[in-house]
């Protein structure tokens, strides 16, 4: 995606100097600084939200070989322990994906309303 996007903008730069009219020359060139602005904000927020998934997985992945393991009333009741603190880290973790999801969205939204 990131190499796509890259080549996108290195097109659209090259084709600035295609303008004879200055001011339309400008007005591109404007979006596109806004265009790569807001699309690095939205690839930061998805490299965030990705990043953040790791230490969820992690402690997902420890529990799950744990009770494969384990697997009997006492490593259970163990786990029911830990219930809480992992769901809170999901819920956190949707939480951010809907955010970077909201924020794609967005910027979809915008560029289809830019055309």
């Amino acid at each position: 995606m990131n190499r796509v996007a890259r080549d996108l903008f290195r097109e659209w730069r090259s084709e600035l100097d295609q303008y004879s009219d200055p001011s339309l020359r400008q007005i591109s060139a404007d979006r596109l600084a806004e265009t790569e602005a807001r699309y690095d904000d939205l690839i930061t927020r998805m490299e965030a939200a990705s990043a953040s998934m790791d230490p969820v997985l992690a402690v997902f992945s420890d529990r799950v070989l744990f009770l494969k393991h384990n697997l009997n009333a006492s490593a259970i009741a163990a786990l029911d322990r830990e219930k809480a603190r992992i769901e809170g880290d999901v819920s956190e973790l949707i939480a951010e994906m809907q955010a970077s999801i909201a924020a794609a969205d967005a910027f979809i939204a915008d560029m289809r309303g830019a055309s």
